[in-house]
């Protein structure tokens, strides 16, 4: 687990943001958006052999009752992804008012898999980070220097 620069964590606090890579493509990163929603990021392929660094940043996004998911950098996900996904989406505790996830429309194994196995019936899927946090009650992040943001609220 690596650490970069801080994020700001409910109450004020601030706290190295998590980038937890498992190679130079493959990897899953906690943003912190506002003290009410973080952004997960998965991005190159993810199976079971990378399904830790899911659960690793899910786990720390369970702080913030709105989470969200982008896969739009995420090139492949197997079953067991979409596993975490049900999982998380079954455990939310009291005052996880959201799991969503950020999937733009294309014809690839990503949407495939999400496609096929009902995952938009179940979980809000939006074609973009900025309609997702925007559902959420959150301004865009989407052209903002979001380390500046976040230096803002200091």
């Amino acid at each position: 687990l690596a650490t970069g620069p801080h994020t700001l964590l409910p109450g004020g606090v601030a706290m190295p943001k998590s980038d937890i890579r498992d190679d130079g493509t493959t990897g899953a990163e906690l943003r912190v958006v506002s003290e009410l929603t973080s952004v997960t990021t998965l991005s190159g392929e993810h199976d079971l052999v990378t399904k830790h660094l899911l659960l690793e940043a899910l786990a720390e996004a369970e702080a913030y009752p709105n989470v969200v998911v982008d896969l739009t950098p995420c090139s492949f996900l197997d079953s067991s992804i979409l596993g975490v996904f049900f999982a998380a989406r079954d455990a939310q505790r009291p005052g996880c008012e959201t799991l969503a996830l950020v999937l733009p429309e294309r014809g690839d194994a990503v949407n495939t898999a999400i496609n096929l196995t009902g995952v938009r019936e179940l979980i809000p899927v939006y074609e973009t980070l900025d309609d997702a946090l925007r559902s959420l009650g959150e301004s865009s992040v989407e052209g903002e220097d979001f380390e500046a943001r976040l230096a803002q609220r200091d």
